[in-house]
């Protein structure tokens, strides 16, 4: 019994003495020393895959604090709605979330090295590669799929900035200065002003091209997360391959809520209107998408470079895996 109380991790056996497993913290009851090996890789794979699910919500949070930050600082109109990001926070992502809690292990599971006792749940690495990474190609993701809404309409992007007063101001109560502004954006639209040439029409039209392009901003970044969830599912195997695909069927049931979601919210009557968004034509819902493959070949690249040679001298490894 001393000895199991100094010990870093006592064991003992369900059919020792009392003392024993008192004294001990771990108690082995089918007298097994498999066991031990089994809990071990468990309790890796619980951590591994609440590291998993933490990658994969922090991602989102870039493409949806930037829209703000680019309107206060550039003045473009506002890419998403807040209403619209609960939507994100409370639908499309939680279930993609907590599917990853059953994602089976890595073949590397047993292969890595003990944690330390000060190591974090989230550390830097995650940080950097979440958001100064997969943030950031999130972003320039839904952005692209934003302004080309706008371009298609007629408004180009040097006609944008410094111009997110406006978009949400009835024609009446604008500033003469910001009247002259108005109604050049208005008129450069000649698509639309071929047709009619009524301002309060006009502002209406501006109206539906923000409402249309901040929808496309939520799908683009709804089909970011279905890319960034196949790279979070490992960190060294490929996330790719048939076993993993379909090792956790569950994350297609997800992902499927999570499309519902983002259509409901987009096409529904009556929800958006709510949300201050326009239904959108299929040809502006997947402008951003050719960014997806090269996301994901990137992330295989680099779960590549990662299976090259032992972790201690890995280069990319210690970069990379958190």
């Amino acid at each position: 019994a001393a000895a199991l109380k100094v010990a870093h991790v006592g064991i003992a056996m369900g059919s020792g003495s009392a003392v024993a497993r008192d004294a001990a913290q771990v108690v082995l009851l089918n007298d097994d020393f498999g066991a031990i090996v089994d809990g071990i890789r468990e309790g890796r794979l619980i951590f591994e895959n609440l590291k998993k699910c933490v990658a994969y919500v922090l991602s989102h949070l870039v493409p949806e604090v930037a829209p703000f930050l680019v309107t206060i600082i550039g003045g473009l109109p506002l890419g998403i709605q807040t209403l619209v990001i609960l939507f994100i926070d409370l639908g499309t992502e939680l279930f993609p979330a907590v599917m990853l809690a059953y994602e089976e292990p890595e073949d590397s599971i047993m292969l890595n090295p003990p944690r330390t006792p000060d190591q974090h749940l989230v550390t830097g690495k995650m940080m950097v590669l979440t958001y100064f990474l997969v943030g950031m190609i999130e972003t320039f993701m839904c952005y692209w799929g934003f302004m080309w809404v706008f371009y298609k309409e007629g408004f180009t992007v040097n006609q944008l900035w410094y111009t997110n007063s406006e978009w949400g101001t009835e024609p009446w109560d604008l500033s003469a200065e910001d009247s002259a502004t108005y109604l050049k954006l208005c008129v450069d639209n000649t698509e639309y002003t071929a047709n009619c040439s009524d301002t309060y029409l006009w502002f209406l039209h501006r109206k539906t091209v923000l409402r249309r392009a901040q929808a496309a901003y939520f799908l683009h970044l709804v089909w970011g997360q279905f890319t960034n969830i196949f790279c979070r599912r490992t960190q060294i195997s490929s996330g790719i391959s048939w076993e993993r695909m379909s090792g956790n069927p569950r994350m297609l049931l997800g992902m499927i809520f999570s499309l519902c979601v983002a259509v409901l919210v987009v096409y529904l009557p009556g929800l958006q209107d709510i949300c201050q968004v326009d239904p959108i034509w299929i040809k502006y819902m997947f402008t951003g998408c050719w960014i997806m493959p090269i996301f994901l070949g990137l992330e295989e690249l680099r779960k590549f470079l990662v299976r090259r040679g032992l972790p201690a001298h890995n280069l990319m490894y210690r970069l990379t895996v958190y």
